[in-house]
C-alpha cells in the first residue's frame, strides 16, 4: 500500500528533522505531532504558524497541500 505524503512530512524530511525534533520545537508530544502530520486539517492556527516558521514556508496554506 502506497502512502500519500503531505507537505508537512515532505518539508520536515527535507530539513532532516524527525517527528520528535518537531514535537520538541513545538513543545508538544511526539504522539500529538504525529496525529497532526497525518491529519493537518486539525492543526490549530497557533501550531500551524509555529510549523510554518520551523519549516521556513511563506504561507500556512503551503503546509496543507498533498504531495505524492
Amino acid at each position: 500500500m502506497k502512502r500519500n505524503l503531505n507537505r508537512i512530512t515532505i518539508l520536515r524530511l527535507t530539513k532532516g528533522l524527525s517527528q520528535k525534533d518537531m514535537a520538541d520545537k513545538l513543545s508538544i508530544s511526539q504522539s500529538y505531532y504525529g496525529k497532526l502530520e497525518r491529519n493537518p486539517e486539525n492543526v490549530s492556527l497557533d501550531v500551524a504558524r509555529k510549523i510554518k516558521n520551523i519549516l521556513e514556508v511563506s504561507h500556512i496554506d503551503d503546509l496543507l497541500e498533498e504531495a505524492m
